[in-house]
């Protein structure tokens, strides 16, 4: 799998939050991440558009947020995008709402069996497997003092471990 800047697509200014508009420009996370696509220097040529043709994305966390953004933007630039989140009316009603080239699975980061199944579920709707956004991850907030042991280690499941398990599936 290549990483997003393999493939020229750099991402900037984006807030990792769950609301759908950008907090200073107003404009959607899908609006934000084209504009810096479009305007990503390219040293060759000034600027690039990425092509995902014939590329294949998992996306993790894809059901609502950036990573719903990011599932809008591969599809449009031409990837077969497969959607992998615990949400799973979002993520299934959000695929179906791409098309034919997106499909939804099923997928908890924390968990290496998810991860295998994922991976396999992408490889036999289209043969094969490009690209990972490792973009799933959760935030719970509070002072040392206040945060308990359990939400502590469920930050560190989710943000940590998953990565880890997504990359090494």
């Amino acid at each position: 799998a290549l990483p997003i800047s393999a493939l020229g697509i750099y991402v900037y200014g984006i807030s990792n939050s769950h609301s759908w508009r950008h907090r200073v420009s107003g404009k959607s996370y899908c609006d934000t991440l084209k504009t810096s696509i479009s305007r990503t220097p390219n040293l060759a040529s000034g600027y690039i558009m990425a092509d995902l043709s014939g590329k294949v994305a998992l996306i993790s966390g894809g059901a609502r947020g950036q990573g719903e953004a990011a599932a809008r933007l591969f599809v449009t630039l031409g990837a077969k995008v497969i959607i992998g989140d615990v949400l799973v009316e979002q993520g299934q009603k959000l695929a179906d709402e791409l098309g034919a080239y997106c499909f939804f699975q099923s997928l908890d980061v924390t968990s290496g069996g998810d991860w295998q199944r994922a991976v396999k579920f992408a490889v036999e709707c289209f043969g094969k497997l490009d690209v990972l956004v490792n973009n799933a991850g959760i935030i719970k907030v509070g002072t040392i003092e206040t945060m308990s042991e359990q939400d502590f280690m469920d930050v560190i499941r989710v943000n940590q471990l998953g990565c880890f398990l997504g990359m090494k599936a």
